[in-house]
């Protein structure tokens, strides 16, 4: 694994694919596939698969969090940009709306435009913001811990974090099936314990991509086997057992492409040129295409008509097609975005709070 200071473009080629399965899971989810396809059809499992494949997308976003973030300085206007970035989007497309259908725009879309971590409009994003302002006490832990202790701290945390709630369906610790701020913290740890201590660095590419090969076949086995035997309850999802982002397996899947690609080393200008533009904007395409009105009236039912498609792989290639197109046209908006950002000097004048805040305390 690569350990030196150079910039790991195996990570940033990583958290753009990372963000593409973000976008397949929502084609497929919000899309309308998955809850399209007939059980046990052949469409049904090739579609699951899709989902079962990608599922470790944001455990793997998180990962990548701690595992580039775990030594670096906390400052305040890390949190400023990010606030800036997401109420850009969100104030830029309620006004939008605003001007479209007046009269279905309320007072509380607005509130919600203005304040959207606040207001748990993105999930992840409110998340990250919590373990953002936690990090100066998860930096003690990353700091601090050794390789034992994490190895005993690690286990626990599977047990009661992800195999007993998994298996149990219950949810002790509010971990919400990691959709939530303490399972962000959790990943963020294991990302950064991860690099620090060389973590599966002595097995081979072969075993690390077999590893990820068998987590994801096996969650998408549990899910079509249990789906016919055991009967649906309102309250226990168990056929969903390992198919979310807390269960066992799609962890081991999340860690496997952390490892194969923190090895990945490649010199072609023009492939690093690319990963360097599209790397930084992936966390827009996010930000956009679940962004309220764009998920409600574009993203929603987008993909409900491939479920029907005249064979399952003119399915496929239409899922795929349609990812790209939103995955494609989101980088688009935000690598705008971005250069308007820098034109403004946005990144330099938040900064500045850093500075201010610097002269206060010292």
């Amino acid at each position: 694994m690569n350990m030196s200071n150079k910039r790991n473009y195996g990570i940033d080629l990583l958290r753009i694919l990372a963000m593409f399965m973000v976008v397949n899971l929502h084609v497929l989810g919000h899309g309308g596939v998955l809850g399209g396809v007939q059980l046990g059809s052949v469409r049904y499992m090739v579609a699951w698969f899709l989902e079962a494949s990608t599922l470790c997308a944001v455990n793997v976003y998180a990962l990548i969090s701690g595992y580039v973030g775990g030594t670096s300085k906390f400052r305040f206007s890390r949190l400023l940009g990010l606030w800036l970035q997401v109420v850009f989007y969100t104030v830029l497309i309620t006004f939008f709306y605003t001007i479209k259908n007046p009269e279905q725009i309320t007072l509380s879309m607005w509130k919600n435009a203005l304040f959207p971590i606040c207001t748990k409009q993105y999930w992840y994003i409110t998340g990250y913001f919590g373990l953002y302002l936690m990090l100066p006490f998860i930096r003690c832990i990353i700091d601090k811990i050794t390789l034992k202790d994490a190895k005993i701290w690690g286990i626990i945390l599977l047990v009661f974090f992800s195999i007993f709630p998994s298996v149990l369906q219950t949810d002790p610790f509010n971990i919400a099936n990691g959709y939530s701020m303490l399972w962000l913290c959790t990943l963020y740890i294991v990302g950064a314990c991860i690099k620090k201590y060389n973590f599966l660095s002595k097995w081979s590419h072969q075993r690390v991509v077999l590893l990820y090969c068998i987590s994801v076949i096996f969650s998408w086995g549990s899910k079509l086997v249990l789906a016919n035997f055991i009967p649906k309850n309102d309250e226990k999802s168990y056929e969903m057992m390992l198919m979310q982002y807390i269960s066992p397996t799609i962890i081991l899947a999340s860690i496997a492409l952390l490892v194969l690609f923190a090895r990945i080393n490649f010199e072609n200008k023009i492939l690093i040129r690319l990963v360097t533009i599209i790397s930084p904007a992936t966390l827009g395409v996010y930000i956009i295409h679940e962004q309220f009105f764009i998920k409600t009236n574009i993203i929603t039912g987008i993909s409900l008509p491939y479920a029907k498609a005249e064979n399952t792989i003119i399915m496929l290639f239409q899922i795929i097609f349609m990812v790209l197109v939103v995955f494609c046209c989101c980088i688009f908006v935000e690598i705008i975005r971005l250069k308007l950002f820098r034109l403004l000097h946005i990144a330099d004048k938040c900064r500045l709070i850093d500075e201010k805040i610097e002269k206060i305390f010292i």
